[in-house]
Order: structure tokens, then sequence, then C-alpha cells
């Protein structure tokens, strides 16, 4: 049986024996009906499957099947409906991710290259901790719960992974992220290239307003879902703010301004 264009990182089979589970790099699982070869398929789970496992437990909506995914989460599959019924969430392990795309050797050379910003920036709103997490995402994480709270899509992206082909997912990274003291503004800057640390890259930076759901709803295409109160809603952009590429982002503790760095030699300072 033949479907799979990269790896098969784990096979599994549903409790009573009639079907075959495989996921691997693509980010899909596939479910094969032994007795008619038939097959479907869940699509873009966010990641490569690392694992299968199946449920004997019956739930109200039927037997269950357990995915773990190279974004440090698992996926509970309904056995009948073939979707997934609830995720638990990790931090994203963005650097991995990034050195399974482009090989040990490669990113090694490039890590000692690049720029490495703060692991954790605070959101002083609601204090959650922000990371990097899938590429051209931002994970919001509540460390005092321990528990995932939402992703924020910076640079949009499809989510298939195509394994060894890829070559840092689409190219586009979230380099920086600052809030403002208040919360009310946050800056992002991501990069496209094919390394962080290239001269001849391209940036754009992104000016996020706080609204509160009444206001946030009217702008649900540049919104991202971050909380039941509110969310972040992207308000202006800039693309190529320096000649070359970002290397630092701050915003001033009490005035409504913030100021970039780049490797053109050159900082501005942005009215917010």
């Amino acid at each position: 049986m033949h479907w799979h264009a990269h790896r098969v990182r784990s096979l599994a089979f549903s409790a009573d024996g009639t079907t075959l589970l495989s996921g691997g790099d693509e980010a899909v699982l596939v479910m094969w009906q032994l007795g008619t070869r038939n097959r479907s398929f869940l699509p873009r789970l966010g990641g490569s499957i690392l694992a299968i496992a199946s449920s004997s437990l019956e739930t109200a909506g039927g037997p269950q099947y357990a995915v773990a995914l190279s974004d440090n989460s698992i996926s509970l599959v309904s056995a009948v409906s073939g979707q997934v019924e609830r995720s638990v969430r990790g931090i994203s392990p963005a650097a991995a991710l990034r050195t399974q795309a482009v090989g040990r050797r490669k990113a090694t050379k490039a890590a000692k290259k690049s720029r490495r910003p703060a692991a954790f920036v605070f959101e002083p709103r609601r204090h959650l901790a922000v990371v990097k997490g899938r590429p051209g995402f931002l994970q919001f994480y509540d460390y005092r719960r321990d528990a995932h709270v939402a992703d924020l899509e910076i640079v949009p992206y499809n989510s298939i992974n195509r394994g060894g082909d890829a070559k840092e997912g689409h190219g586009h990274f979230v380099s920086a992220v600052s809030f403002s003291r208040d919360g009310e503004w946050m800056l992002t800057v991501d990069h496209r290239g094919r390394s962080t640390a290239d001269l001849d890259e391209e940036s754009s930076i992104k000016f996020w307003r706080w609204r509160e759901d009444e206001v946030a709803e009217q702008d649900e295409q540049t919104a991202g879902d971050v909380s039941a109160s509110g969310r972040f809603v992207l308000d202006s952009m800039m693309d190529d703010p320096h000649k070359a590429a970002v290397t630092s982002l701050c915003q001033h503790p009490t005035l409504p301004v913030a100021v970039t760095t780049s490797m053109d030699f050159t900082f501005k300072i942005w009215a917010l």
C-alpha cells in the first residue's frame, strides 16, 4: 500500500483491527480501510506525525486516535468523524522545526551566524509568555497554568510539511516581537530569505493594536483570536523598513515610540 511521499514515522491499528493508521513528514494522518483498501485523510495537522496510538475506550463520540506532532502537541481524532476533537499543546519548538528542515550541518552553521532574540517575551496585558511558534506564528502561553492559550498568525502559512524537501518552511520567520508597557501595541518583525543572517533578505515590521471583541469582530481577516476578551489586530505594516535585515526592536517605556536597528548600520524611530 503506497501513498506517502516521505518517510512513514508511525503505524497503528484501530482497536477492532479493521483500520491501519499511518503518518509521517507530510503532516497528514492516513486511515486505511483494510477490507476495501480505501483510504481517508486528515491533512494539515501542523507538524510531522511522530507517533500514533489507538484507544479501545468507548467515549460519547466513539473510539479515538491520539496523534503526537512535531510542534509539541497531541491531537485526539475521532474514529467516527475523522476530525480532531481536542488538542493538547505545549510550547512549540520553533528552533527544532527549523533544524529538521535545513539539516543538522546547515542548521549548525546558520545558528552560529544568526541573531538570537529572547526566547520569551511577556505580554503585559494578560501576563502571558509569547514565543515563536511554528513558521510565521507567535504562540501565547500561560506559564502559570502551563497551558497553551492561542496562536497568532503573523505571516500567512500553509501548514503542510514537505519533509526532506522543505527548506525552512515558506521562508518567513518572526525574528522580533515587542509590547508597549500598557499592552496596547504589539510590534513584530518578520524576515523573508534563506536565513535570518542574509544581508539581502527582505523584512517587514507590523504594528498590531489591541481591540476588544466588539471592535475586533469587524477585522476578523486581520485579527488573531488570542482570548475571549479581545485580540491583537493588524493596524499597519511597512515592507523593507531598512535597507538590510532588522536586528533588534524595542519600545519606549512611557512614550508611544519604537526603535529598530539594522545591519545597514542605521536605527529608526517609529511613532505609533
